[in-house]
Formats: C-alpha cells, structure tokens, sequence
C-alpha cells in the first residue's frame, strides 16, 4: 500500500530558521495519488523573522557548508546555524548588497568570526573591527 494520497498538506516554512509557518490543503484533481502527507510548497517568512528582517531593519545572514555559493533558498547544504544583525552593520561588513528577502548566504566561519569582533561597550554595541581578516576564499552570496 502506498503512502501517498490524493489529497496532502502544503507547508510553508520559514526560509531562515525552516520552522513550519503556513498550511494548505493540496489535492489532486484527477484523484491520483501524487501527493505525501506533508508537501514543502514554499517559503514564508515566520512572524519573528518577518518583524526582524523587515520591520526592525535586520539581515539574516544563513550558514551554509555548500563548496560552491548557493543558488537558491532552498540549499541542501545550510548548517541549522544563522545570524540576524541590523542592516548598517551589515553594510560596514560587507561589500554586497543586501536582497530584496534580506538574507544572505555565508560560508561556515563567518558566523564565528562575527562573534569575535569586540564591541566598544556594553552600552553601545557598536562594532569595532570587520571581516577583512578572513581570507579570499570565503564569500557571502545574496539570493532573491
């Protein structure tokens, strides 16, 4: 007996942290069995992450240990680690754009050469250094 159905769920998950955000009804219309009981259908931001990345102007910066940039949000080699920092330092960081879905994808140790950057006080977070130390071969990709 096959485990697919006619009719199936359509998740939604939230393109930074996967965390289910949205379900829909799926169901074939010439009544075959296509469908699993739970079908990825899209990404949709989750409403922490929506709030963060647009409204509180943060970019979310996704770990991935891809050998080559990913083309797509939906890379098979992202680590379950991510950062989210505001948007001005991302701009004194990098020297890339920020995409219209505010993500971007970085190479693993980038995340942890951000968390080694000092900060001038408690009192005011603002960074000091940059990631000019950290070599030709690492690259932060945008993917819209």
């Amino acid at each position: 007996m096959s485990d697919k159905s006619h009719v199936g769920m359509g998740i939604h998950r939230c393109p930074v942290c996967l965390e289910k955000t949205d379900e829909v009804l799926l169901f074939n219309t010439k009544l075959r069995n296509t469908l699993e009981r739970e079908n990825f259908v899209g990404f949709k931001m989750c409403e922490e992450h929506n709030k963060k990345l647009y409204e509180e102007e943060y970019v979310a910066l996704i770990e991935t240990s891809s050998p080559v940039a990913p083309t797509s949000l939906t890379d098979k080699y992202r680590t379950g680690n991510y950062a989210l920092i505001k948007e001005n330092v991302y701009n004194d960081l990098f020297n890339v754009p920020i995409s219209k879905n505010r993500i971007c994808f970085v190479q693993v140790g980038i995340l942890q050469d951000l968390q080694k950057i000092p900060v001038a006080s408690a009192d005011d977070p603002t960074l000091v250094g940059d990631l000019n130390d950290c070599g030709d071969e690492e690259w932060v990709e945008i993917v819209d």
